[in-house]
């Protein structure tokens, strides 16, 4: 990390004027290549990714509550949830006032008021988007709920695909989208630190979550999305979890920062703990799986392909037993990340190699592999990757060649 969280005025830091208008740009580019002349944007990564405007994590979970508009020559119009648009008024000038409150359904409604109010929805972008001169152009949008592309067909809009544009402007992070990488890799370290003190015989999955947390929010975290943690029996197979099972003498701790944000900007990525000295069976686990993991990660680099790392992964139905690739798929695999948990790059053995994918210089993405065996428990280790000019920088810095064992009684 080479700058802190804060700029001031001897130090640029995260330069957020920079990385508004460079996403900006990115997104619209994609359009052009796309040939789509306005974007209805109902993914709230990519509301955030044009707009620079966040959202309370509730509203995260719904899309739809909030929306925007984005069209090739114009500033994007930001549709905000209810009177919250007062609020982005004052707090995002790079709008220059184009917000307005948006028009809801709660998902999940069925019948004629969700049907109805759609088609307001619709009614009002379709006059925005000739406000702004491009409702004879194409139109795409990223999200296809039902009821939305009902209500635009029923204005005389057949939406098209805007969710490729919008993956293939995130998936290259910038200077900056880098930098908000690092702290978030950074907050996950002290996460880790805290968590290490904490482990012992008796605490909880659920406390050690909390312990956590704390330390996430304390220092500039803005989202949550859930850490996993799994002891004992719930490491193999991987619970993804947390439950209120007591951690015992000898027990490995699977915790995985699963979608800690710092300014909107994801960490995802697991370090193993042992409550006092591991089992010999457990070093084995976990040997195998960072063997495997790194045997995947020394094969990045521009111009690498995903199906070159998971051929470095073990057939899952030979290793495992299990039926395919589909039942290991979150066991050993890459995904991008950014605003989002899941971008490109993707990685597993039960895809990559029938749909191969470039991987390029900047992507940023998170790689996993795990070991065990039913009712024994299990190991899993994940780093956090940026592709460098000749290789790869590891983001996530808490040390991984070998599990972290603590101390019997804390």
């Amino acid at each position: 990390m080479s700058f802190g969280r804060n700029s001031y005025d001897w130090r640029i830091g995260v330069n957020i004027e920079r990385m508004r208008k460079e996403r900006l740009e990115r997104a619209k580019k994609q359009m052009k290549e796309k040939d789509l002349d306005a974007m209805i944007l109902l993914d709230l990564a990519n509301v955030r990714y044009t707009t620079s405007t966040a959202t309370p994590p509730w509203m995260i979970r719904v899309p739809g509550w909030r929306y925007a508009v984005v069209t090739r020559d114009q500033i994007p119009l930001l549709y905000e949830h209810g009177d919250i648009k007062y609020t982005m008024l004052e707090e995002a000038p790079w709008l220059e006032g184009n917000i307005k409150s948006a028009i809801v359904w709660l998902r999940g409604s069925t019948g004629v008021w969700p049907e109805t109010i759609a088609k307001r929805w619709a009614e009002d972008i379709k006059e925005e988007i000739k406000a702004r001169g491009q409702l004879n152009g194409r139109i795409g949008m990223d999200v296809h709920d039902f009821y939305a592309v009902q209500g635009l067909k029923s204005v005389g809009i057949t939406p098209v695909d805007a969710q490729t544009a919008m993956v293939d402007a995130r998936k290259i992070k910038t200077e900056d989208e880098i930098e908000c990488l690092r702290i978030a890799c950074a907050i996950s370290e002290a996460v880790f630190n805290e968590v290490a003190k904490q482990i012992r015989p008796g605490v909880t999955e659920r406390e050690l979550v909390g312990y956590g947390s704390k330390v996430a929010w304390a220092l500039g975290a803005d989202d949550n999305i859930g850490f996993t943690v799994t002891s004992g029996h719930y490491g193999w197979p991987n619970f993804k979890f947390h439950t209120d099972r007591m951690v015992r003498p000898n027990e490995v701790v699977n915790y995985d920062i699963g979608g800690l944000a710092w300014n909107g900007y994801l960490a995802d990525w697991y370090r193993v703990f042992s409550c006092g000295p591991p089992s010999q069976r457990m070093k084995d686990y976990y040997k195998r799986t960072y063997d495997w993991l790194y045997a995947a990660i020394r094969k990045i680099k521009p111009g690498a392909t995903t199906d070159q790392l998971a051929a470095e992964w073990p057939d899952s139905t030979k290793e495992w037993g299990y039926k395919s690739e589909w039942e290991a798929i979150a066991n050993q695999w890459g995904h991008g990340i950014g605003l989002s948990l899941y971008e490109p790059p993707n990685v597993s053995r039960a895809f990559s190699f029938e749909f191969p994918q470039k991987i390029e210089e900047n992507m940023t993405f998170s790689v996993e592999t795990q070991d065990g065996r039913p009712h024994d428990g299990g190991t899993r280790i994940e780093e956090m990757i940026r592709v460098t000019s000749g290789g790869y920088e590891i983001l996530s810095k808490w040390p991984s060649d070998e599990m972290t064992v603590l101390p019997l009684t804390n």
